[in-house]
């Protein structure tokens, strides 16, 4: 099966901090991020879990 592109965009894609949208789901803190997810099914969503601050979700990625 091929693929259309890139699952993770190269650094060349790279976007600015403030074009980035980011919504809070999770219950608040912050800290350290152990984890981040492209969304497989959606090139325009990002996942970052953090340690005590629940997880954020991004969908405002263009690749």
């Amino acid at each position: 099966m091929a693929a259309d592109g890139p699952a993770i965009p190269s650094a060349t894609n790279a976007t600015e901090a403030t074009e980035i949208s980011w919504r809070l789901a999770g219950p608040g803190g912050g800290g350290w991020i152990p984890s981040l997810l492209w969304d497989p099914h959606d090139a325009h969503t990002l996942y970052v879990g953090c340690d005590v601050g629940g997880f954020f979700v991004s969908k405002a990625h263009t690749p």
